[in-house]
């Protein structure tokens, strides 16, 4: 269940993805650009895709070789459930959510037709019962966004209530779906406190104690709540002690803990008072900087790509921030992108023309800032005092008036 992500680059119009797998059959997601296809893979099977990119991004796939038939499945069932088919980052230029629901409904119901095209039986229902699941997790997407956009709870919504009902939080299914997790977050009393999520988390490994009996959700739920702390938390509350008590609650699993052990100890690192990490970043012009160079100011660093959607969202927060301090020259503003396909990130500037410094990361040097500063998702925004000591290795958001306060009392004369 859990994503692995690799960058695979391609030089000569050619790729080969060969890779060895623990389980017998692995539905992948392939990002080309801003488009997705899927490709089912099989031990000792091969499968031959090719793609086709339109001017305007769209991908063509034509598939050869082993389980032909079920990868053109798989595509279309990738394509139809891909989250940004139903969601904007412009507002403007968004649906409605009646728009969105018949698009779903046209969609689900398009990969329900090829259904009948999977070979192998097992494989089929397994397809089926994924496609139903799927629309659901769509479904409470879409009713989460209505109520966000009206400024209500989702938890009062009828529907949301039906629906969750529908939902069997052990069947593995449902888990991958993200449906468990769904259902589970809907049961926590404790609001979620960004900065601070160990009393969400706490009550977050409550529920899935008194809920969760099957040991393959548990242990992905167990994921969910060390994901939840480690990107939602400011690394300034007790963390050694939530640490001592995650680790009793998955039961000492390796599989769960190593993935967040880094974050531990780039909290122990990044300190506020710590000097901070350093790097080499590109202009749009394709000058190299230093970090180090900008030293002498409060700095607000915006760690955020293209691809991410609440990085996006975002900017135009951001764009207001520096709109508020563009008076104040004790603070400056900084964006840092680890966008891995460059040109997204220039047609995305060309686009957004921000009024502040703009660089991005080589993928070296992204991986080398990531794992220093223990970021494991963005966006990330970073604070540093004039002298380039780490005044909040993980600062709140532009969208938060927190952040303004913040830069105000640190930019006073």
């Amino acid at each position: 269940m859990a994503t692995e992500y690799k960058d695979i680059l391609v030089t000569d119009g050619t790729f080969v993805y060969d890779t060895t797998l623990g389980t017998p059959y692995a539905d992948i997601t392939v990002q080309v650009g801003e488009a997705i296809f899927g490709a089912h893979l099989e031990p000792g099977k091969t499968v031959e895709v090719a793609v086709t990119v339109a001017p305007d991004g769209t991908l063509a796939c034509s598939y050869a070789g082993d389980n032909a038939a079920t990868n053109r499945f798989y595509d279309r069932f990738v394509r139809a459930f891909d989250m940004m088919r139903y969601f904007s980052p412009d507002p403007s230029q968004g649906k409605t959510f009646e728009e969105y629901c018949a698009l779903l409904q046209s969609e689900t119901d398009s990969v329900r037709a090829l259904l009948p095209s999977v070979p192998d039986e097992a494989l089929r229902r397994y397809y089926a019962r994924m496609t139903e699941a799927s629309n659901l997790w769509q479904r409470f997407r879409l009713l989460m966004d209505r109520a966000e956009a009206n400024d209500a709870k989702v938890n009062n919504d009828p529907l949301y209530r039906a629906l969750l009902d529908s939902i069997d939080v052990n069947d593995e299914v449902s888990m991958r779906a993200n449906l468990s997790q769904t259902w589970l977050v809907a049961q926590i009393q404790t609001p979620l406190s960004m900065g601070d999520p160990a009393p969400y988390c706490y009550d977050y490994m409550g529920v899935i104690d008194r809920h969760v009996t099957n040991p393959t959700v548990r242990r992905e739920m167990a994921r969910n709540v060390g994901y939840m702390y480690f990107n939602y938390s400011d690394g300034t509350g007790d963390y050694e002690k939530f640490w001592a008590d995650y680790t009793r609650f998955v039961g000492g699993d390796r599989t769960v803990l190593a993935a967040y052990e880094p974050k531990i100890e780039s909290w122990r690192k990044t300190k506020k008072g710590s000097r901070a990490f350093d790097t080499t970043m590109t202009a749009p012009d394709g000058t190299q900087h230093r970090l180090s160079d900008f030293f002498g100011k409060f700095t607000y660093i915006d760690v955020w790509a293209t691809w991410c959607a609440p990085c996006c969202a975002e900017i135009p927060h951001l764009e207001k921030l520096v709109e508020r301090f563009k008076d104040n020259d004790r603070v400056q503003f900084i964006s840092l992108s680890i966008d891995t396909n460059k040109q997204a990130w220039h047609k995305k500037l060309d686009t957004d023309r921000p009024a502040w410094p703009q660089f991005i990361l080589s993928k070296e040097e992204a991986a080398a800032f990531m794992k220093a500063w223990g970021i494991s998702g963005i966006p990330r925004f970073i604070m540093l005092d004039k002298e380039g000591n780490i005044f909040s290795a993980d600062a709140s958001r532009p969208s938060e008036e927190s952040t303004a306060t913040t830069i105000e009392e640190q930019t006073r004369p």
